[in-house]
């Protein structure tokens, strides 16, 4: 008689078998926490980013950290395939106009997804535009890839030479290094652009962003505690957009109607609430 699939995929202890397998896969799998882990997240501020880009030594090194906290780049692997061809400084005649950087993600090559077009942001353009002059003073011509480094260096010295740059900067390691300096950008964008758009320049879907990168920040929170809510905030911002008009019987006013008496008074389910000048800073964004 032949063997039959079964006896022949588990013939002895040490051959393939399918079942063994998939009981291994799902123990290992039971041991690990799939989600993302938000106590490994850490929003890299503005002033923690400049401190680094002052410690760091050298223009190519700031590029670095200006790509992967300003632009969103993986590192290394995005960060390794970037050329100056891809830095597009004007943006003159094409869609993206301002200028754009070309990256090619081999992470998302294989769903048909190798590369996304970044706006080039005023943030990473200075730091970009000092690797550039740099690059051509000491090499006499432009090389190829932006950042020589990163083809060069494998990633946990990339990670190393962070660590040095953070120590120098009289800083404290956060988690996550640059996954983290990309998450902050992911944060930032999708406070200031559509979801859908922020999620197109870094790469990876409104979910994947929600569930890994995106983060509530401290000035999230202190915004809560300071701005008004609900209904009262949009009637606050309804009163400062439309013009004070005098009430048609100024002798019998109404108790509900505003009051004008230099800043405005609106009257909102029976409690008043001040309002500055339009032109003051309420918070209050549209």
């Amino acid at each position: 008689m032949g063997e039959t699939p079964s006896t022949k995929w588990s013939a002895g202890p040490g051959s393939f078998s399918p079942r063994r397998f998939a009981v291994a896969c799902s123990r290992a799998l039971a041991g690990l926490n799939v989600g993302s882990d938000k106590s490994r997240q850490a929003f890299i501020d503005f002033d923690t980013t400049t401190k680094n880009l002052d410690a760091a030594p050298d223009a190519e090194w700031r590029a670095i950290i200006a790509l992967a906290r300003y632009g969103g780049l993986r590192i290394p692997t995005e960060l390794a395939g970037l050329r100056w061809s891809d830095v597009d400084w004007t943006g003159d005649g094409a869609r993206f106009p301002g200028g754009s950087i070309t990256v090619t993600s081999p992470k998302t090559e294989h769903v048909g997804k190798g590369g996304r077009i970044v706006p080039l942001f005023p943030s990473l353009r200075r730091w970009l535009r000092e690797a550039w002059d740099v690059a051509l003073e000491t090499e006499g011509a432009l090389p190829e890839f932006v950042i020589s480094r990163a083809r060069a260096t494998p990633r946990t010295n990339l990670r190393q030479g962070l660590l040095r740059i953070i120590a120098r900067a009289g800083l404290k390691p956060w988690p996550q290094l640059f996954v983290n300096l990309r998450a902050s950008r992911a944060t930032e964008l999708a406070n200031q652009y559509p979801g859908h758009v922020a999620a197109e320049w870094l790469g990876h879907t409104e979910a994947v962003a929600d569930e890994h990168y995106r983060m509530a920040t401290v000035e999230h929170y202190a915004r809560a505690t300071q701005e008004p809510d609900g209904a009262l905030q949009g009637a606050l911002q309804t009163a400062a957009d439309e013009p004070c008009q005098e009430p048609p019987n100024q002798g019998a006013q109404n108790e509900k109607s505003p009051v004008v008496l230099g800043s405005l008074l609106v009257a909102v389910g029976g409690e008043i609430a001040q309002l500055p000048d339009k032109d003051s800073n309420l918070g209050l964004s549209g």
